[in-house]
């Protein structure tokens, strides 16, 4: 699936924290709620893919990740 092409983040909308690629595992509490992302107040589900500004990003457990 291609990312879908997006404005870059806006500072007044809701938009899902930003990190960097780890090799770490982390142990996470899931819920529906924090798997999904937001980027400028729009939802997005865990594993979608977007690309701002030539950076592409992932949605991993409610955080965007760089590619």
């Amino acid at each position: 699936m291609p990312a879908k092409n997006v404005q870059p983040a806006d500072p007044v909308r809701k938009t899902s924290p930003i990190t960097e690629p780890t090799g770490d595992e982390a142990t996470v509490q899931m819920t529906d709620e924090n798997e999904s992302c937001f980027w400028n107040d729009e939802k997005f589900k865990h594993g979608e893919m977007i690309s701002a500004g030539g950076q592409a990003y992932v949605c991993n457990f409610g955080n965007w990740m760089k590619m």
